[in-house]
């Protein structure tokens, strides 16, 4: 995720972050069954995530996308020779680029998580939802499953850069965006170091899901 979000020269990928993040995602939402792939018009993908001018602009960038994808080995693409014609967009696995895309077995080491349809169908993925905040809404969604569907979910500043690789402005930014958009609502109370209550207190922020439904 960390990969998607930046540029190729490592500085933060801004929207067009949000748009390859955005996009890979939906990919693997349409075409999670046999064959792993997807022959779409770009105007499709551009309204699905939710681009303004799904036909031109819109367009415009969901296929320099999938190029900066297929260069990334996240995706492969199969080009028609005929111009015109709608490419097919195949997955590569995610976690290997430019391996094959197999479906997760469930199997510790090789889980996945089901980010709900709603994300799409209540049209969260607008221009409202930033980059960061997509970032943390997949942070917040294994967090949850980690949890044991816990409603109580905390992001610890010390913890966050060793395992996603993102920085503290981007779990920062990711979540007030999210209770901004009422996804995640945000609670304060205070904690020792060892998560209880000693006598060197310090205030920790604890998030619930709110609108996305993840328990239906």
């Amino acid at each position: 995720m960390a990969t998607l979000l930046s540029s190729r020269s490592g500085s933060g990928g801004g929207r067009g972050g949000k748009t390859r993040l955005a996009l890979l995602l939906s990919l693997l939402w349409v075409a999670g069954g046999e064959g792993h792939s997807a022959t779409r018009p770009a105007s499709f993908w551009a309204r699905l995530i939710g681009l303004p001018d799904p036909q031109g602009t819109g367009a415009r960038a969901i296929n320099s996308t999938w190029a900066e994808l297929e260069t990334r080995g996240f995706v492969s693409i199969r080009r028609s020779r005929v111009s015109g014609e709608v490419p097919t967009v195949t997955l590569m696995n995610e976690a290997r680029p430019g391996q094959p895309y197999q479906t997760p077995t469930g199997e510790e080491g090789d889980r996945y998580l089901r980010v709900p349809e709603r994300l799409w169908t209540m049209g969260k993925l607008d221009q409202e939802l930033t980059g960061a905040g997509l970032a943390m809404l997949v942070i917040a969604i294994r967090t949850y499953d980690m949890a044991n569907r816990k409603q109580s979910l905390t992001f610890p500043a010390v913890t966050f850069k060793e395992r996603y690789g993102l920085g503290e402005s981007t779990r920062k930014k990711g979540l007030q965006n999210l209770v901004d958009l009422d996804i995640l609502d945000r609670s304060d109370s205070l904690t020792d170091d060892d998560g209880g209550f000693g006598r060197r207190m310090r205030p920790r922020n604890t998030y619930e899901f709110v609108s996305l439904g993840l328990d239906n």
